[in-house]
C-alpha cells in the first residue's frame, strides 16, 4: 500500500534525526469519522486510523489533505502546514507529540514561550505570526505549534518559515542538553526498510468520511 509506505518512510525519517525518541509502538484505530492519527498524552504509542491505509481511499484522504492547505494561496494562511499534502505529514506531527511529551516532558516549552515572548516584546502580532507563518491549527496550543512547526521543517525544509526553523532549532537543542543524540540520514538509505515496513501494515476498509485534522 503506497499510504502505508509512506507511513513508514515518515516514521524512520523522524528516527534517522531523533533516534532516542520514547515511541513504543505504532497501532491503528478503525473510526470511519475519525482524524488521520492521534497521540495520547502520556502515551507512548502513535496511533493511526487504519481507514486512511486502505488503497481504495487514497485519492480521498489526498484530496482531504490538500483542502486542509488549500487556504495558502487563497488567503495567506491555512488550517495545516503549507504543502502538507503527502502523508508523510501525518507521522512528523504524531511523532513530534511523542518527542515533546515523553521524551523531552515538555521542558523545551519554557524557552519556545520565551520566543514568542521576545517577538511580541518588539511589537509583533505574535498568534497572527504563527497562523501566517506555520498553521492555523499551530495556534492551538503549545504542543500543538511545535508538532506544526517540526511538520513545516520536516515538509518545506529550507523553505519553511523563520518561525517554524526556530522552533526546531529549540527543539533539536533541548534534545541535545538532555544527552540525545541527533543525527540526519538520507531518505534514500530508508528507502527499502519503508517499503518492508509499509508492506506489513495493516489492510482496511475505505473510510465513508474523512476528517481533516490529526490531534
Amino acid at each position: 500500500l503506497v499510504t502505508a509506505r509512506e507511513y513508514a518512510e515518515g516514521t524512520l525519517q523522524m528516527f534517522a534525526q531523533f533516534p532516542a525518541a520514547r515511541v513504543d509502538r505504532i497501532h491503528w484505530f478503525d473510526d470511519p469519522t475519525g482524524p488521520y492519527g492521534q497521540v495520547r498524552k502520556g502515551a507512548q504509542a502513535i496511533e493511526l486510523n487504519m481507514r486512511y491505509a486502505a488503497e481504495s481511499a487514497r485519492s480521498m484522504l489526498l484530496a482531504s489533505r490538500r483542502r486542509d492547505v488549500a487556504g495558502w494561496d487563497a488567503q495567506g494562511k491555512s488550517w495545516s502546514v503549507r504543502n502538507d499534502v503527502p502523508v508523510q505529514g501525518v507521522i512528523y506531527h504524531e511523532f513530534t507529540h511523542i518527542l515533546d511529551f515523553s521524551t523531552l516532558r515538555e521542558s523545551v516549552h519554557p524557552r519556545v514561550r520565551a520566543l514568542l515572548q521576545d517577538r511580541a516584546a518588539v511589537g509583533a502580532d505574535v498568534y497572527g505570526d504563527i497562523e501566517r507563518q506555520i498553521s492555523a491549527y499551530a495556534g492551538s496550543n503549545m504542543n500543538e505549534l511545535i508538532a506544526e512547526a517540526t511538520t513545516d521543517v520536516m515538509v518545506n525544509g529550507a523553505a519553511a518559515s523563520q518561525l517554524s526553523r526556530e522552533i526546531f532549532d529549540l527543539l533539536r537543542a533541548e534534545y541535545r542538553r538532555r544527552g540525545f543524540e541527533v543525527r540526519t540520514a538520507p531518505v534514500d538509505d530508508l528507502a527499502e526498510e519503508a517499503e518492508r515496513l509499509g508492506e506489513a501494515f495493516p489492510k482496511a476498509a475505505a473510510p465513508r468520511a474523512l476528517s481533516s485534522q490529526t490531534v
